[in-house]
């Protein structure tokens, strides 16, 4: 009788052990996962930078450069999730004159 409860103490502890592990694991699997939650609003993809370019307005239209930048940075266009935004911008020239008189 002795060994036979003995036997199943340690069985019964041996589940329980189990048990615990396996509760103890799905805590982790959880806790990682709301961890990546968390950090899911603070990433973002490269973003589309515009600035005038060093020419003038021609013809009803200004040069842009346009640069897919993370960071400050430049990446590769691939990294800009968004539509690249167009070249050009709409301009109108203006001469002005000043008379010296």
């Amino acid at each position: 009788g002795g060994e036979r409860g003995a036997a199943k103490l340690a069985a019964a502890n041996d589940d329980v052990s189990t048990e615990r592990a396996a509760k103890r694991c799905a805590m982790m699997r959880r806790a990682s996962h709301l961890a990546l939650l968390l950090l899911a609003p603070y990433t973002h993809a490269a973003d589309w930078l515009t600035r005038w370019d060093d020419g003038e307005c021609v013809s009803g239209a200004r040069g842009l450069d346009v640069l897919c930048v993370d960071d400050d940075l430049r990446v590769d266009e691939s990294n800009c999730a968004a539509t690249r935004p167009a070249p050009t911008v709409a301009c109108t020239a203006t001469t002005v004159y000043i008379d010296a008189a």
